[in-house]
């Protein structure tokens, strides 16, 4: 019996400790739009997508009436979408996206996703993507899928505010 009492008051020491800890640890860290200083940047932004595929909407996406027609390639910033083509992607041609909105100071983080073609499913595929800021490459990074995969992932890079990167002179 008293094991059953001291089993019980751990449990509920535990459950104690854990709530105090819970309750008086500092919060998250407020995401990127949320921090002070929501300037966008004054530099320019461009950002730059080649890939080695002829990509293609994917057939597999769920669709519903009131949904938008899946991509071929398609690029997200947090919540905000900064690239949707829905149409057939020729292979080695860029696509560019000039000027590149939303880029906050500090660190920014862009998901993309690019679907092969049916036809063509065995081998590998690549995805360039290559960020700049005036004439400055901040990111060039090439990502290779798993056979008969799609290509995504994410792309990282620091941006510093555009007043300090000013190679204006008075």
């Amino acid at each position: 019996m008293k094991r059953i009492f001291l089993a019980v008051f751990i449990w509920i020491l535990f459950a104690g400790i854990l709530t105090l800890y819970m309750q008086h640890r500092p919060g998250p860290p407020a995401p990127a739009e949320v921090l002070a200083g929501k300037q966008e940047m004054a530099a320019q932004y461009r950002l730059e997508v080649t890939a080695s595929f002829a990509a293609e909407p994917d057939p597999f996406a769920l669709q519903t009436g009131t949904s938008l027609p899946p991509p071929a390639l398609l690029l997200r910033m947090g919540s905000e979408e900064i690239l949707r083509i829905s149409r057939r992607i020729k292979a080695g041609i860029p696509i560019t996206v000039s000027p590149l909105r939303g880029i906050l100071p500090g660190d920014n983080e862009i998901w993309f996703a690019a679907y092969p073609p049916l036809e063509n499913a065995s081998g590998t595929r690549a995805l360039r993507i290559r960020i700049q800021e005036n004439a400055r490459t901040l990111a060039d990074r090439t990502f290779w899928s798993e056979p008969g995969g799609k290509v995504s992932g994410t792309i990282r890079f620091t941006a510093v505010r555009g007043e300090e990167n000013s190679h204006a002179h008075p």
